[in-house]
Order: C-alpha cells, then structure tokens, then sequence
C-alpha cells in the first residue's frame, strides 16, 4: 500500500500471532524524506539520511498500529443500515424528529438531552437503540452496541455532507 509518494507500506502475516510490517522508501521517489538530492557523497550524510528515514518509518508504523487500535470492532449481531433508520423512526415516531436525533449522533456520537427531545430520546433508550452514560454530571446517550455498525457506515457515507454542513457553519 502506498503511503505517500516513493513509501510503500507492506503487512505479512506470518502466523496467526505474528505479523511482520515493512515500511519501504524508494530513494529516487521520495527525495523530499531525505532533504534533498538522492546520491550521499560522504558516510556522515549517509547516516544522517538512514536516521531520517528510519524515524518517517517509525512514525508510518505508530500511525498504522494507533488507527488500528482506534478501529471499533462491532458485534456479529450488527443491525443493517436500513433497519437501523426503520428503528430509529418506529421508535421515535416521526421522521424530523428521527432526523434530528441521527444527525446528533453522526456529528457527536452522542445524544444530550433537553425538554423538547426527552420524550424522543427515552422511546429510543426504551427500544434499546440507545443506553444512557453518565458523563461530566451530565447524562448523554451513546448508540447501543448492536446499532454501532450500522451508525459507522452511515457516518462513512455521509461524510463530504457533514464536511459541507460544518464549512457552512463557519462561514456564517
């Protein structure tokens, strides 16, 4: 996989508990890594360049494992998109409403409660669409395990939209 111009990712598994990673520059690509022209005229430049490219290795490597760890993994139980929506609207009751609250868990992650959406977030806690956490003294409401997936592909998906929604925002 490529990871930037002249940097090649490669991941092996070697056994199902070993997984060998190699970070690959291709000098003549990647002269901008190295600061400059490709050709080490002396050993002292030659070293100061490994050392160079053995730290952009090393930062290829942390990114990889720290985005792997942040990774969710979901249950094999998952709920499909659609059945999600159809969910979240049966629960609820009526689409504005269901709209408002997804479009707080897709920007957010969470749902914070105030008078006028109490009623809403209580029949999504009740359908088991939502659970409740207790976060800073206040009480918000995170997505339920099984919905977690379906949440993840809408919040892919939607994306370029939320991108757009948030430059508008600062625009005003």
């Amino acid at each position: 996989m490529s990871v930037h111009t002249g940097v090649e990712l490669v991941i092996y598994a070697k056994t199902n508990r070993r997984v060998r990673v190699e970070v690959r520059h291709h000098l003549s690509d990647s002269a901008s890594v190295i600061g400059g022209s490709y050709v080490a005229d002396s050993v002292q430049k030659l070293c100061r360049w490994l050392h160079l490219i053995q730290g952009d290795a090393a930062k290829i490597v942390n990114d990889v494992f720290d985005s792997m760890r942040k990774r969710n993994t979901f249950p094999l139980n998952s709920v499909p998109v659609g059945q999600f929506l159809f969910d979240m609207v049966g629960a609820v009751g009526n689409w504005e409403s269901a709209g408002t609250l997804l479009s707080m868990l897709l920007q957010n992650r969470k749902i914070v409660t105030d008078a006028n959406l109490k009623p809403h977030v209580h029949a999504l806690s009740d359908a088991g669409i939502i659970v409740a956490q207790r976060k800073n003294r206040r009480r918000c409401y995170i997505i339920a395990e099984r919905y977690m997936r379906a949440l993840e592909l809408l919040s892919e998906a939607n994306k370029p939209l939320l991108d757009v929604r948030q430059r508008r925002r600062v625009l005003r």
